[in-house]
């Protein structure tokens, strides 16, 4: 799950702003953007147990049923809720778009500075900033929603971030 915020991406005076961070341009090595695409086994782990806890239910209701027939409607009715609401979240996730990064590179290690779902404007920022390192007189100004994402890791782990699931 990601939540965005739109935040203010500027070059002015020799100094990139994103939101509330700030890099002078001349201690900029490299300027990237990469594609993050979710981790599809996590998402099949989560759905494979979905299935047989909707098999379980399933079959307590027929166990139930097989017992009552009043107290089987209600536990058939609540499978019946349980799968369409497993068979929802599997479709939403396998549907969710790509995440693109703007990484930069300092003289210390690559930092995600920002998270989009627009790929042109993760592109044109990264252009923009390229232009500013090499022009002193290039200044620009654009507002992007940057996504802060839950569960899922943008940045690599939080001791090394040599993890990162971006390909």
């Amino acid at each position: 799950m990601a939540k965005s915020s739109l935040i203010d991406v500027t070059v002015s005076q020799r100094i990139l702003t994103i939101g509330s961070s700030f890099y002078p341009l001349q201690s900029v090595a490299r300027v990237s953007a990469t594609e993050w695409l979710p981790r599809r086994g996590a998402q099949v782990r989560a759905i494979v147990k979905s299935f047989f806890g909707v098999l379980a239910i399933w079959v307590l209701a027929a166990m139930v049923d097989a017992a009552n027939e009043d107290a089987g409607a209600v536990v058939g009715l609540l499978a019946i809720v349980v799968t369409v609401g497993a068979l929802y979240r599997a479709v939403k996730e396998f549907r969710r778009k790509p995440f693109y990064r703007l990484v930069i590179e300092t003289a210390g290690e690559p930092h995600t500075a920002l998270v989009c779902d627009d790929r042109d404007t993760i592109t044109w920022i990264a252009g923009q900033i390229m232009a500013a390192i090499n022009d002193p007189a290039v200044h620009f100004h654009k507002q992007v929603n940057n996504y802060t994402h839950i569960g899922d890791k943008f940045d690599g782990d939080k001791v090394g971030r040599d993890k990162n699931v971006s390909r």
